[in-house]
């Protein structure tokens, strides 16, 4: 997702947020993935116009997915592989739950990692980015109506999309 979409290259959305005068950064969780953007009130528009752009249509070159793909599994080596404590946390996971999606590990198991497809993520994009599942959060010294203007701008015209319904499962 950091990687470029239809209006910018690999690495474009980065530099334009440092030339912002801003920082960038993503998480993932269990339950979500939180793109944050740290810049002054003033750009707030321009940052709203790259969240836009990227929710509305990454681009998934083979090339780019295929380094993209060694430098998640370094990771997930360096933070779980070779960490006793965190290999111990994702087996428990894995053991306490047989049914909900919080038997697999954020970062995936290496297995899925290695099978990935550019396809895979593309559906997946398609299926999930949407205006209506994402909730889009400014703090700072900003002006609600001016928040929600630039919201309703850069946002409102996306189209939104049927999500899946997700069944509740008991755990046996």
């Amino acid at each position: 997702m950091c990687r470029g979409s239809r209006r910018l290259a690999e690495g474009e959305f980065s530099r334009r947020i440092a030339q912002l005068g801003g920082r960038d950064n993503a998480v993932t969780g269990r339950d979500y993935t939180a793109y944050h953007q740290q810049v002054v009130a003033k750009e707030l528009s321009a940052v709203f116009e790259l969240e836009a752009d990227r929710m509305a249509g990454i681009t998934v070159s083979p090339e780019l997915f295929a380094r993209e793909m060694q430098v998640v599994m370094e990771e997930r080596r360096w933070r779980t592989d070779d960490r006793p404590r965190a290999a111990l946390a994702e087996q428990l996971y894995a053991s306490a739950f047989s049914i909900h999606p919080y038997r697999a590990p954020v970062i995936g198991w290496m297995t899925d990692l290695e099978n990935l497809t550019p396809d895979d993520v593309r559906d997946f994009h398609r299926r999930w980015y949407a205006p209506n599942n994402a909730v889009l959060v400014v703090v700072g010294d900003v002006e609600a109506a001016e928040v929600f203007r630039l919201a309703q701008r850069h946002f409102g015209a996306l189209p939104r999309r049927a999500l899946q319904r997700r069944k509740p499962q008991e755990e046996p």
